[in-house]
């Protein structure tokens, strides 16, 4: 508990601990350039310059952004200390995780879209990225 009671000492250590694990990978990603044979990757841009326009030939890319006043983060620290939605990422993460999982159930199941059809149907690719804003409060006179 004394690690989550930390408030911003915690987000720096998620910073540095998030930091350090993607410079190794962009180091990989730089060191391994052979590997992941990159110019033969194709991307929305490239769709789009050729003509193809039809969403059901074109990648969706959909951006999810977590917001700390959601109803379900607001209610449990209501319950459980009150703390500011900002010094517990454990929550907004746990919240974010449930509504994203909810959110893939729904294009499984085709409420948004038509269903969502591959070879493997359990499994939609997706990518999460965590980025943390700090505001900077300045005093002016």
């Amino acid at each position: 508990m004394t690690l989550i009671m930390s408030g911003r000492l915690l987000h720096q250590y998620v910073v540095d601990v998030y930091s350090t694990i993607e410079e190794d990978r962009l180091r990989w990603t730089r060191n391994n350039q052979d590997v992941l044979r990159a110019e033969l990757y194709s991307n929305v841009c490239d769709a789009v310059g050729k003509g193809d326009t039809d969403a059901r030939t074109v990648d969706l890319f959909i951006t999810m952004t977590a917001n700390p006043n959601w109803k379900e983060i607001k209610d449990h620290l209501a319950t459980y200390n009150g703390d500011n939605p900002n010094d517990r990422p454990d929550i907004e993460c746990r919240v974010f995780k449930m509504k994203l999982d909810q959110l893939l159930d729904d294009f499984k199941k085709g409420t948004f879209f038509a269903p969502y059809t591959a070879d493997n149907a359990s499994v939609i690719p997706h990518n999460i990225e965590i980025l943390k804003k700090y505001a900077a409060h300045i005093n002016v006179e």
